[in-house]
């Protein structure tokens, strides 16, 4: 690599660290390489060539490798050598082969190994995430369970109180259809009670003024009953006078008794300071005829009230 052979280096291009390096840090002498190499060796040039610069690199890219560090042995080419070497190369050559085959099929082995391991370490994350979701469902199936349980019984109690509320209002309205009822069979009784009442207040009413009608139509009669009496009486006590001024009081009390309840009836009547006949008269006809205008107008109301309580009691019972 320094002179020998057919390779020249070029410092300008060995300070690169790019591909100037690897091309034109170093390069062949001849045009022809059989020129640059043994004749047996023509065909190995190129390798020889790049073999020597890929030493160089890897020099510069790991000095410990074991091919740049100088405490170790480099392993002894040989081109020629005994049939008995040749043998025992072969036997060692062999032996080699047969422990990378068995490190290959240890790694095999490992490699299978850890195959199964990581199978089975995945086969166990998937039966745990498995279990964790068989897990999870059965939660979920059991909250969901007690949802459907809670809202049943939630559904239940409204229903419940639905009907509770609904036979409470059906009571409610019962009760107050009985109370309506009953505040309806009170009013009809007091308005037939009121009205009954009423009737017999007409019907008193109408009595009385049928009597003062037939009070007011006497009237005439009794004041000329009464004049007749008092002339009676007058000339009766003084024919008594004249006849005999010796009587006793005792004759006289039976004449005083023949008819008692007229002379209290004529004190009643007439009293001591009596007006004239002619004012009595007039008065007597203006009582009169106010007792018939009375006695009408009492007995058309009562005609009335009559009517409206029948039509009253013909709604109720009907």
């Amino acid at each position: 690599m320094f002179g020998e052979f057919m390779i020249e280096m070029d410092e300008q291009y060995l300070a690169y660290r790019d591909k100037h390096f690897w091309t034109k840090g170093f390069v062949m002498v001849g045009r022809e390489k059989l020129d640059c190499v043994p004749l047996f060796m023509g065909e190995l040039a190129d390798d020889i060539f790049v073999c020597g610069k890929t030493i160089n690199l890897l020099k510069l890219c790991c000095p410990e490798h074991y091919l740049c560090d100088p405490g170790i042995p480099l392993p002894k080419m040989e081109v020629t050598f005994p049939c008995g070497d040749w043998v025992e190369l072969k036997k060692s050559s062999k032996a080699i082969a047969n422990e990378k085959q068995r490190e290959i099929l240890e790694e095999r082995e490992r490699a299978a190994q850890a195959l199964v391991e990581i199978t089975e370490l995945i086969q166990k994350a998937k039966d745990a995430v498995e279990l964790k979701k068989r897990e999870d469902l059965k939660m979920l199936k059991e909250q969901m369970e007690q949802a459907f349980k809670h809202k049943a019984l939630a559904r239940k109690q409204e229903q419940e109180s639905d009907i509770k509320r609904l036979e409470e209002a059906k009571d409610r309205e019962v009760t107050t259809a009985s109370v309506e009822e009953e505040l309806k069979n009170k009013a009809r009784e007091d308005l037939i009670k009121y009205y009954d009442e009423l009737s017999r207040e007409m019907e008193y009413r109408e009595f009385r003024a049928q009597w003062h009608i037939r009070r007011s139509l006497l009237n005439s009669a009794r004041a000329q009953f009464l004049a007749q009496e008092q002339a009676r009486l007058e000339t009766l006590k003084n024919q008594m006078t004249q006849a005999s001024s010796a009587q006793t009081p005792a004759k006289i009390a039976d004449v005083s008794s023949v008819q008692p309840g007229k002379e209290q009836e004529e004190r009643v009547s007439t009293p001591a300071s009596a007006p004239s006949p002619k004012y009595c008269f007039a008065h007597r006809k203006w009582r009169e005829d106010r007792c018939i205008v009375e006695s009408r107008t009492e007995n058309e109301h009562f005609c009335f009230v009559r009517t409206k309580n029948l039509e009253l009691k013909r709604k109720l019972s009907g």
